[in-house]
């Protein structure tokens, strides 16, 4: 019930309010429209945050865009929270295949009962008469056995896990080149007479603003000897502030919150593998299915 109906419940909170673009701009009244669209920097500059639901079109239209300069321009990546499309599906993915190979383990403790407590002392005397008596090694080859026959619960799943983390490397990948090669110019509009507005708009958002992306200065004084600064002429098309903004800021910010392609956040992994972690806590908790005493060595 929580888990459906818990968006409802408010807990001495007021409930969130939601500023939908494609339902709030009206579509076809265009006298509306563009009193709306002008009426844009107020939505989001009294917005707390903007969601931007990522999929590969999104950096391409100029409509988007717009809202994000317009965001970028009144809050900065602060107010910004991206969240790809391709994270939940494999997110939900890796859970389901983690769920499968438990739920394979667990079919391997009733057709072996207490195999990892009962073969413990069998191979450990294997080991003692191959590597001599040697407590610690009877140990590691007792425990890496174990758990090598345990890891047969993943062989059915490694298949469609290469595809489905393959799945995700080449989507994250595509999303931060988009980011890094980002061009507001490049960006496709369904009705061309609204790209000279559009980017009249960005133009006034970006223009007078700061650029943080720059490197700070060197110290005009260095050990005692005065180097000569080199001054770089400022960047003024606001557009391409813009764009640098998209490919520095934002990238980086990015980047901080989900990782670049070949990395996974640490509590993404968690929740990806809470099945297998719920089913080793129970599997502990309940002496490996046999008795406690015997568990324990």
């Amino acid at each position: 019930i929580v888990l459906i109906f818990g968006h409802e419940l408010p807990l001495g909170r007021s409930l969130p309010t939601c500023w939908l673009d494609r339902i709030c701009v009206h579509q076809t009244d265009m006298d509306k429209k563009k009193e709306q669209i002008n009426a844009l920097p107020v939505f989001v500059a009294q917005s707390s945050k903007m969601l931007v639901l990522w999929d590969q079109t999104y950096f391409e239209r100029l409509w988007c865009n717009l809202e994000l300069a317009t965001c970028a321009r009144y809050g900065g990546t602060d107010k910004v929270e991206l969240m790809p499309l391709w994270l939940a599906p494999w997110l939900l993915s890796t859970i389901l295949l983690d769920l499968s190979s438990a739920g394979i383990l667990e079919i391997m403790f009733h057709l072996f009962p207490n195999y990892s407590a009962a073969w413990m002392h069998d191979i450990s005397e294997m080991s003692e008469s191959i590597f001599g008596h040697n407590p610690a090694m009877e140990s590691f080859v007792s425990t890496f056995a174990v758990w090598m026959f345990s890891g047969i619960a993943y062989l059915p799943v490694s298949i469609p896990s290469f595809f489905c983390f393959r799945a995700k490397l080449l989507s994250h990948q595509l999303m931060l080149e988009q980011m890094s090669t980002f061009d507001v110019r490049a960006a496709r509009c369904t009705v061309a007479s609204d790209r000279a507005s559009i980017e009249e708009q960005v133009t006034a958002l970006f223009s007078g603003m700061e650029d943080k992306t720059a490197a700070p200065l060197p110290s005009a004084v260095d050990d005692g000897e005065v180097v000569l600064q080199r001054f770089e002429p400022l960047q003024e098309d606001p557009l391409v502030r813009f764009n640098a903004f998209i490919r520095g800021n934002l990238r980086e910010f990015v980047i901080s919150q989900i990782g670049d392609e070949l990395s996974v956040p640490y509590h993404i992994c968690l929740v990806a593998f809470l099945p297998m972690i719920f089913y080793s806590s129970v599997n502990v908790l309940g002496c490996d299915n046999g008795p406690c005493a015997s568990s324990a060595k």
